[in-house]
Order: structure tokens, then C-alpha cells, then sequence
């Protein structure tokens, strides 16, 4: 048998169809890309959107049309967000050594601020941060036993602080009733830069898997 040659005409066939190959999976991948780009941002925007709508309904949650809304916005959770004290602001807790930000909002520690100690810049007298700019931001994510997914950085816990002898105690509780709860409790002792957290739950085996 004869050995085959490619002519001119084949050699330019194939290169056509091998870039008209390479034009579709190109194409094809930028789709893909696409696709997912749009699909995350989708899935941002409708959290955003959700989290911005719970803000609104806890602000007005005195009025009584409102309550229905954050019922099926929240489930059982509604309870703990038509308390009184979930629209306190940030929550200042200082001992010798540092003051804390507390945010109600997902009960996380916002800012913890040295005393007395400021950054070395000729420009500024800002204290130093150990931490700034909600960079310490806590979320524990569960799903209810009616199929329902909550993240607590979504959630207005309720802040109580109190002294126990030279501790303070910062005491934050996601609610369903008075006696049944998610809590993150924060222990601030004197004269030391660590906290102690701790987080439990009580009565909430009937509401949420796993608890």
C-alpha cells in the first residue's frame, strides 16, 4: 500500500475544524462560567435580601401585623425576636486590660479594643485592635425539625450582662420561650486578655435536629 500524503486542502480542513473544536469548548466553558457566576451572585443577593427583610421585621416588631411575618420568616425562632432587647445597640464591656464590643446581631464579638495602648503611627491616636471590622465573626448553622436552615449571624440573640464576684458574664440567648434556648456565653475575668465562651443549649431537642 501506498503511503497517504495531506494535500493542501486537508491540512487546512482540519485546521479549521480543530479551531472550530477549540471555538466551542471555549465558548462552552465561558457559558459554564457565567452560569456559576450568575448563580452565586443570585444566591448572595437573595441572602442579603432575606437577612435585610428579618432586620425590618425585628425593628417593627411592636406592630402586631408584623408578627405573623417574622412567625414564618423565623419559625420558632420568632420568639426571641419580638423581645425587647434584641434592639439594644452593641454592648460595651471593659475590664483592665481591654474593652469588648458585643454585637446582639449573631452574638459575636464585634471589636476588642487594648487599653491604653495606641498604634505606633506619628498620624494617629487610635488604641490598638485586636480585633476590628466584624473579622471575628461567629455563625452556627442548624436545620429545625420543619426543615428550616438558620444561621446565627442572620439572628438577634438576647444580650444580658452581669457580674458573678470580679467576673463579668455576657450572656446572649437565641430563644423559642422562656426556657428554651441557644446561648453563647461570654466570661470576661479581671486583669486577664482571654475570654471564656461556652455555648449550650436547653429544650430545644423537640425544635431542632441534633440538639
Amino acid at each position: 500500500m501506498g503511503e497517504k500524503k495531506l494535500d493542501k486542502s486537508s491540512l487546512i480542513g482540519m485546521g479549521v475544524i480543530a479551531a472550530l473544536l477549540f471555538w466551542m469548548m471555549y465558548s462552552s466553558k465561558s457559558t459554564d462560567t457565567s452560569k456559576e457566576t450568575e448563580e452565586k451572585s443570585k444566591n448572595r443577593n437573595c441572602a442579603t435580601n432575606k437577612t435585610s427583610d428579618i432586620d425590618h421585621l425585628v425593628k417593627n416588631a411592636n406592630d402586631t401585623a408584623v408578627n405573623p411575618q417574622l412567625k414564618a420568616a423565623l419559625g420558632a425562632f420568632a420568639y426571641s425576636a419580638t423581645l425587647p432587647s434584641v434592639k439594644g445597640k452593641d454592648v460595651k464591656v471593659t475590664n483592665d486590660l481591654i474593652t469588648i464590643t458585643f454585637s446582639n446581631k449573631g452574638g459575636y464579638i464585634k471589636e476588642i479594643e487594648v487599653n491604653n495602648v495606641k498604634r505606633i503611627s506619628k498620624h494617629s491616636d487610635e488604641l490598638v485592635k485586636i480585633i476590628k471590622d466584624n473579622n471575628s465573626k461567629l455563625n452556627l448553622q442548624f436545620q429545625s425539625k420543619d426543615n428550616r436552615v438558620y444561621n446565627t449571624n442572620d439572628l438577634y440573640l438576647n444580650l444580658l450582662w452581669q457580674k458573678e464576684g470580679e467576673n463579668q458574664i455576657v450572656s446572649m440567648k437565641l430563644k423559642t420561650s422562656e426556657t428554651a434556648y441557644l446561648e453563647y456565653r461570654y466570661v470576661i475575668k479581671p486583669k486577664e486578655y482571654m475570654l471564656d465562651f461556652s455555648i449550650r443549649t436547653v429544650g430545644l431537642s423537640n425544635i431542632v435536629d441534633g440538639f
